[in-house]
């Protein structure tokens, strides 16, 4: 089970969150994965009350979560964690209204929003004191359209949160090199033998990826440190698998008299 938590799900309404967000942390909350004590608080601009938002939620979740009707009880629990709350961006008023979680446990704000507005929501979040040791910020793709636009945003995130305390995910990053590589593996049977290697190529690829995308937001060093990387890993693979042909293929060969 997860330690106890407050979701800040701001875009609350959004396509992003009642289609993903929403039933992702359902899908938790049928396997007890999310502690009793935990809050989900959805924010929006939409003037709504916490009956229709979650209305909002439960039709979400018929829509998009498979199983609903049978995880009533889930359904029980999850709708008594969840609250709405009415949110202008802009209005100064409206943030001093926005009540602080408890700052013993851990409070994730997390950005189901365009990326236009992460300065907006970072900036008020730091002027009005809701950012603590405990806190989290999660972005959503894209961070920005280019690498100025891209370090700006991380300009204004890191002015109020250390970097530990900022995640930076992409739901589809990777879709189409995955989806070329199942292509490859499945009809190719030579490459059968080698999708070891491929794997462990196309993982660790990934993990140089975060690591290079930690250090900068240079997009053109970050794709030619990964590129370099798999090059090495195949080269690496390559000499070896010509290795133990060359050695198999002396043994096959009779030895002359």
């Amino acid at each position: 089970m997860l330690n106890t938590f407050d979701l800040i799900l701001f875009g609350g309404t959004g396509d992003l969150s009642t289609r993903k967000l929403l039933p992702a942390l359902f899908r938790q909350e049928t396997v007890s994965s999310i502690d009793p004590e935990s809050n989900i608080i959805c924010v929006g601009t939409k003037d709504l009350s916490q009956a229709d938002y979650i209305e909002i939620a439960k039709a979400s979740l018929i829509k998009h979560f498979p199983a609903f009707e049978e995880n009533k009880e889930s359904w029980s629990r999850f709708k008594n964690r969840i609250s709405y709350k009415r949110l202008d961006i802009k209005s100064d008023e409206d943030w001093r209204a926005f009540n602080s979680t408890d700052n013993e446990r851990v409070t994730v704000f997390y950005l189901a929003i365009p990326p236009n507005l992460y300065e907006d929501i970072s900036k008020k979040l730091k002027d009005h004191n809701l950012i603590t040791p405990n806190s989290r910020i999660v972005v959503e793709k894209p961070i920005g359209t280019d690498k100025n636009s891209a370090a700006e945003i991380n300009k204004h995130l890191s002015s109020g949160f250390k970097e530990n305390q900022i995640y930076r995910i992409d739901h589809y990053l990777g879709k189409e090199a995955v989806q070329n590589l199942l292509a490859l593996r499945f009809a190719n049977t030579i490459f059968e033998q080698s999708w070891s290697i491929i794997q462990f190529v196309a993982i660790a690829g990934s993990a140089v990826f975060a690591r290079l995308s930690e250090r900068t937001t240079n997009v053109f060093a970050i794709k030619v440190g990964v590129a370099i990387w798999m090059l090495l890993c195949f080269a690496a693979y390559f000499v070896q698998t010509a290795g133990q042909f060359s050695a198999s293929f002396a043994k096959s060969v009779p030895a002359s008299v």
